[in-house]
């Protein structure tokens, strides 16, 4: 809104202006006036824009503000006014907003006098050719508005009724005049003519354009030119405004530069155009078309280099040539010669049919290279090696002899090239390669040297000789020293047993320092214990080793040497006899170890003495079997009897109503696997009731389970595979006839079970797990001493603890305090040893924890498996498996180590331990081990891995 148009208002109004009102009427001439809308009035108030949201100066009569109609419609007239406290002026009468329905647009024409002249300039419009094609009339007299905008900016400059005005141009300069005509049905039309004004004695400029390449594949670079256009004040009084792409913008402004490049990144067809301007605003353009074709994929272009010469003397004249540089998809811009190689460009050709000479003025060996570039940045190289010597410089020769060319290794061989020669000067370098394998072995000015063969085979060497010119020669001798390995001689074993405490365990010591190598070194010393062919113990340093001897027996020690050509010699010494300790018995074999449990079992009922009753699994889905030991002599075993049918890999036993009863995994399959248990009718387990199963889980059940006694009936933890659930299953009767339904006390919290342990904790019932995805140990004690109620978090024992390669859990309760413990091994805390955690309250809330409780005879890295724990006393004690796997030095070969071991604790806090007995040394680690005792005996039940045979190992209790 021009507000220099809203008479009498005028310029400076804005200045009182409220806020400006917008009406609308049918009808042009229904003008609202006065303070009010008048009555009767056709012209609606359709609202209001305050005076600060307008745009503008107003000190130059220019203010513009938007005001947003939504309803508005064709056929209305639209008016604006502003207002002040309701005093208002006369309305504008711009019409806006569409025409009448069928209304036919006017025609907008006019003339200019003059177009063109010296400033100031009064120029004279005459618009009265414009007419309405529908009008009343259809000439002039139909048109209703004529709007002026007499410099072309987009600001109407007046406004009236009348088609004929004058204006007067005071600057020099470029105008397009513009017309808008309305008709009385609110059309409109618009005309345009273009008014030149210049300085007195000023001749408008003459624009001149060209462009190097006018075409050619996007991203295109462009050079425009406008250097030939003209002016009368010459080319220097001209600015220079580049308009790239054709869209009426001026892109770029050089100012008095004539020249500018552009980058055509997409393709197309562009009209450029530069529009020149002199110092009196009086302008030109020219324009020239750009065609941009769509990229394709760049071909490389070939670098061809060819050299008149490649050697000589300095100085040295090349003659370069690049014929045959050629670009497959474009063409080379770009040739550039490095003559020396350095990286830096030395020359440049225009094409590549000219030559370019150099002259070498050093000796030296140089890498001419040519680098060429074509139009769209691709490049490659081409290479010349020119060879330049000095002036009359001959090579010198190179002469070598050798003494011995053969004998057994290691060979030292004596060289000389004493004899090697320089016609116009002196060698001042001899450089050796001894086998010839392309690399120098020896470099220096000495001619004769020495060189030790280590190895057998057959060799080749070569000389090089570099005379004080730069200058060398070479001589090479092939398959000219022949050297074979000597037969070997084995290393001599000496081993010196000493005993160091015959008491209880046996302590002695192997030393095998008299061992040697008398054409060699000594790189294994490895220690069979006791004498049974297995050796367990492996190092590769020839130092006294000490071993407890905790059974009982007859043992001779062995000692292996390996050497370094990986012969080997044993020796033995004094056969050490051990009365007192361990005995062990073989009871039984199966194809393949599973599992096994240890159990005291009081019989009083059917008038037997109390019994240890094992059991032990097949994985082969054998049967479960069943043996028990002479109640007098615990080392006297039964015969194996059946206690069911079929079995899997877990197996758990303990006393039901004075009688042995087993609970153990069913052989998987669909509505088949799960957990069965099965009770003696017997106090010593040679008849056995039907299988009752506990739960039948499919193939799910998992190798992990633990009996206990829970409020006078037997119950069983285990892990449901399938669900992923640790869970308690507790019979309904005291002989456990049936089994209540799974309660669930782990779940969706583990993905790899290692071990799950059952232990009374304040009469409830607890469980322990150690899992190796979570990596803790984790305890529950039921809310209830039947086990129904579980809570539903866990108590975290020991966190970030590995269970790498961990097997079971071990787990009881103190007799003291009635607090449950558990032992475990722990990678992270406990190194090679285990850690005991100790609960503080039966909550399993709080937790000690002793790390690192054992020391573990001379084995570190150990993987530990079958962990049992028991107490005897209030003392805490363990019995586990434990292996490593030992890399024999310089060859492939693996000896697997391992021990069955026992300890026991000092007193009740478990801070410190007795030492490591090793009950069974065999060297193969068994899958499982369990341990009881009656208080004078210990027993332990064990696989051996090799040969699977259960194995029974005993002592007394007071050792």
């Amino acid at each position: 809104i021009n507000i220099a148009d809203l008479s009498p208002i005028g310029t400076n109004f804005g200045r009182r202006v409220e806020k400006y009102n917008v009406y609308r009427t049918l009808s042009i001439a229904d003008l609202p006036a006065g303070n009010a809308e008048p009555a009767g009035s056709g012209a609606e108030l359709l609202g209001s824009v305050a005076h600060a949201a307008a745009e503008g100066t107003a000190s130059q009569g220019q203010l513009r503000f938007s005001f947003v109609l939504d309803n508005a419609a064709p056929g209305w007239f639209y008016f604006v006014r502003p207002a002040d406290a309701n005093t208002e002026g006369t309305p504008s009468n711009i019409v806006s907003f569409g025409a009448q329905g069928g209304n036919l647009s006017p025609v907008a024409s006019f003339t200019a006098d003059p177009t063109s002249g010296d400033a100031p300039l009064s120029v004279s419009f005459d618009a009265s050719a414009s007419s309405d094609p529908d009008g009343l009339n259809g000439d002039i007299t139909d048109i209703v508005q004529f709007q002026w905008d007499f410099e072309g900016d987009g600001i109407v400059d007046e406004t009236g009724s009348s088609p004929t005005t004058q204006h007067t141009y005071l600057q020099p300069g470029q105008f397009g005049a513009t017309l808008l005509v309305f008709d009385s049905g609110a059309g409109f039309a618009v005309s345009s003519a273009e008014i030149v004004i210049g300085q007195a004695g000023n001749v408008a400029p003459l624009a001149s354009l060209t462009a190097q390449p006018l075409s050619g594949q996007a991203p295109l670079p462009v050079q425009f030119d406008a250097s030939a256009s003209t002016d009368d004040g010459g080319i220097g009084n001209l600015t220079f405004e580049w308009d790239f792409n054709g869209d009426g913008s001026f892109d770029l402004s050089t100012g008095s530069n004539p020249q500018a490049t552009n980058l055509y990144a997409i393709d197309g067809a562009f009209e450029a155009t530069v529009r020149v301007s002199d110092s009196g605003a009086l302008s030109d353009t020219a324009s020239v078309s750009i065609a941009v074709e769509p990229e394709s994929l760049n071909l490389s272009p070939l670098a061809a280099l060819q050299a008149s010469s490649t050697f000589g003397i300095v100085p040295l004249s090349v003659d370069f040539t690049f014929v045959g540089s050629t670009d497959p998809d474009g063409e080379l811009v770009s040739l550039e010669m490095d003559f020396d190689g350095d990286g830096f460009t030395d020359a440049a050709a225009a094409s590549a049919d000219k030559t370019i000479s150099h002259v070498y003025t050093d000796a030296g060996q140089f890498k001419a290279t040519l680098t060429v570039l074509d139009d769209r940045g691709g490049s490659a190289t081409d290479q010349v090696v020119i060879f330049v010597n000095e002036i009359g410089n001959q090579s010198p020769g190179a002469s070598a002899s050798f003494s011995p060319d053969s004998g057994d290794a290691p060979l030292e061989v004596g060289f000389d090239g004493s004899n090697s020669s320089d016609a116009d000067g002196t060698i001042v370098n001899f450089a050796w390669d001894f086998d010839n394998d392309g690399v120098d072995d020896l470099s220096g000015p000495d001619a004769v040297v020495q060189h030790t063969y280590t190895n057998g085979g057959t060799f080749s060497f070569k000389l090089t000789v570099t005379d004080d010119k730069g200058g060398t020669g070479t001589i090479s001798k092939l398959n000219a020293i022949t050297v074979t390995n000597p037969a070997n001689i084995p290393p001599i074993a000496d081993l010196d047993v000493q005993v160091l405490d015959s008491g209880f365990p046996l302590l002695a010591s192997l030393d095998p320092s008299g061992s040697s190598d008398p054409d060699g070194n000594i790189v294994l010393f490895e220690y069979d214990f006791d004498g049974d062919g297995d050796f367990e113990f492996s190092t590769t340093e020839a130092t006294a080793q000490q071993f407890s001897y905790p059974s009982i027996g007859s043992f001779t020690p062995v000692l292996r040497v390996t050497d370094n050509d990986a012969v080997s010699a044993t020796d033995t010494d004094s056969t050490l006899l051990v009365s007192t300790g361990w005995s062990s018995v073989a009871v039984s074999s199966v194809s393949k170890p599973g599992s096994t449990d240890v159990a005291l079992i009081s019989s009083g009922a059917t008038g037997l003495k109390k019994r240890f009753v094992a059991c032990y699994t097949d994985l082969d889905k054998g049967p479960l079997l069943s043996v028990n030991a002479n109640p007098a002599t615990p080392t006297v075993w039964s015969l194996p009897v059946v206690a069911a049918p079929s079995s899997n890999s877990a197996c758990s036993i303990l006393a039901v109503e004075k009688a042995p009863a087993v609970f153990f995994s069913l052989p998987g399959g669909t509505g088949t696997g799960g957990i069965g248990y099965v009770r003696s009718q017997d106090g010593q387990g040679d008849v056995w009731n039907a299988v009752v199963a506990a739960s039948i889980d499919g193939a799910g059940i998992s190798a992990f389970l633990s009996a206990m006694i829970a409020n006078g009936r037997p119950a069983v933890m285990g892990f449901r595979g399938l669900a992923e659930e640790a869970q308690f299953f507790r019979a309904t009767d005291a002989t456990g006839s049936g089994f209540d339904a799974a309660v669930p006390v782990f779940f969706g919290e583990f993905e790899e079970p290692l071990g799950v342990r059952a232990v009374l904790s304040d009469g409830r019932p607890a469980m322990l797990m150690l899992t190796g995805s979570s990596e803790d140990v984790r305890f529950k004690a039921a809310l209830n001493t039947n086990g129904s109620f579980w809570p539903e978090e866990a108590q975290i024992v020991d966190e970030a603890c590995s269970g790498f390669r961990q097997n079971l859990v071990g787990a009881a309760a103190s007799t003291v305090s009635g607090l449950p413990m558990v032992v475990y091994r722990d990678d992270v805390a406990a190194g090679d040893g285990l850690s005991i955690a100790l609960a503080q309250n039966t909550e399993g809330s709080i937790w000690v924890i002793n790390e690192d409780i054992l020391d573990l005879p001379q084995l570190d890295d150990v993987r530990i498996t079958g962990i049992d724990l028991d107490v005897l006393n209030d003392r805490p004690v363990v019995v586990f498996r434990y292996a490593r796997q030992f890399q024999v030095p310089g060859s492939l070969t693996f000896i697997q180590q391992g021990s069955l071991a026992f300890a026991i604790a000092d007193d009740a806090s478990a801070i410190t331990w007795s030492p490591v007995e090793v009950i069974d040394g065999l060297g193969r680690p068994g899958l499982s081990a369990a341990i009881a005792h009656n208080g004078s005996t210990f027993v332990v039940s064990h696989f051996d891995a090799e040969s699977g045979e259960l194995r029974i190992a005993s002592r007394p209790t007071s050792l």
